[in-house]
């Protein structure tokens, strides 16, 4: 799933490549962070509360927007 999403992001040209590894990281760390598959579809509520938890430890520019 994670090479797919990179792919995605590469398409659609709105992020810096350099900054994509970032975004591969924050995706593995979110299921990581709740012990499921990458394949597992995650709800708003799960999005919500990995992004917060994330916000407490990542520099302004890292942090995505929610």
């Amino acid at each position: 799933m994670l090479s797919q999403f990179k792919e995605y992001l590469l398409k659609q040209n709105k992020i810096k490549a350099n900054q994509i590894p970032y975004y591969l990281k924050w995706i593995g760390n979110c299921y990581t962070f709740f012990n499921v598959s990458d394949s597992t579809l995650l709800n708003s509520d799960q999005k919500k509360q990995f992004l917060s938890n994330m916000a407490k430890n990542q520099e302004d520019w890292k942090t995505p927007v929610q």
